[in-house]
């Protein structure tokens, strides 16, 4: 790993652990309620993220379309991160992530389900304000903590 990757690194694992904290006390103070606000927040934060990255691409030309989406994203990948992307085209992604730093991170912690509800809400919301339309995600199972994901996400 370079010196850049490894600064890139550290500062994803900070983000990840102030996430971590703050949705542990959100949670473990308010129960359901801190759970909620929790979802809202992490919601609107993709959202707005989403609508960046569609203002950004509007602005240098690029088609809306996952293509795009996928190919021009806002950050750079984690070179600890393993994922295989089996296709990519204008309407659809199908990919396999097999490893994350982020659950590798939050497994030395006792989570209690934080970060399960962030990789879920920050998967479905992120891209919705991206799309003219909503974009579907799909996900068959959550590789991560070796569970089937919940597809009834509010």
């Amino acid at each position: 790993m370079s010196v850049h990757e490894e600064g890139l690194a550290r500062v994803g694992d900070i983000w990840a652990l102030l996430y971590y904290h703050m949705a542990r006390e959100l949670t473990g103070t308010f129960g359901c309620s801190g759970e909620r606000a929790l979802r809202e927040s992490i919601r609107r934060f993709g959202r707005e993220r989403g609508l960046a990255m569609r203002a950004r691409h509007i602005s240098e030309g690029r088609p809306i379309n996952l293509q795009s989406l996928f190919e021009h994203y806002d950050l750079p990948s984690d070179s600890r991160s393993q994922r295989t992307t089996y296709r990519l085209s204008e309407e659809e992604r199908i990919s396999k992530t097999t490893a994350c730093p982020y659950a590798d991170l939050w497994g030395e912690y006792d989570d209690g389900g934080h970060c399960r509800l962030r990789r879920r809400s920050v998967g479905f919301s992120g891209h919705g304000g991206y799309a003219l339309a909503q974009v579907a995600c799909e996900m068959d199972r959550n590789v991560m903590y070796r569970e089937e994901v919940c597809h009834d996400i509010e």
